[in-house]
């Protein structure tokens, strides 16, 4: 009787290396995603007791914004809207993996939404500083919605 064994080469640990490293990045991401929109939400719920919430967290930005007497922490509010476009790309793309034989891998996220197909393409040479960027606009925000 025969065995088969995988084949090993260092392009399928690249691989291995590049969909774990691009998973988690995009897992991160979606992970500040719903922090921002809890932060969101409470606040929100905080200022309207009783009164239903909006099911996208686009139009409660929106709603919250009217609330909202500083500028400082709305501006924080306008930085996080300005990543919601990614958001849609991370949380409901299909996503197809390329890899380099050097490492450096590309994300490509495609959906469908109430606009029509869209596609995203993230880059591992940014996506630690989108990842850090994102980081640091939600933990602002959710610094200053807890004290204002």
């Amino acid at each position: 009787m025969t065995d088969c064994a995988p084949i090993k080469s260092e392009l399928n640990a690249k691989l291995l290396d590049a969909t774990e490293a691009a998973n988690g990045w995009r897992g991160r991401c979606v992970n500040l995603f719903a922090r921002a929109e809890a932060v969101i939400g409470a606040a929100l719920a905080s200022r309207e007791p009783g009164k239903k919430a909006p099911m996208l967290v686009s139009q409660k930005a929106k709603r919250l914004a009217g609330h909202l007497t500083s500028k400082v922490v709305e501006q924080s509010l306008n930085d996080f809207v300005s990543f919601l476009g990614d958001r849609t790309a991370l949380t409901h793309g299909t996503g197809k993996l390329w890899v380099d034989e050097r490492g450096p891998w590309l994300l490509t996220l495609d959906w469908v939404g109430g606009g029509g197909p869209g596609r995203r393409v993230f880059a591992s040479w940014e996506a630690e500083s989108f990842h850090n960027d994102l980081r640091a606009v939600v933990q602002r925000l959710e610094r200053q919605l807890r004290t204002a």
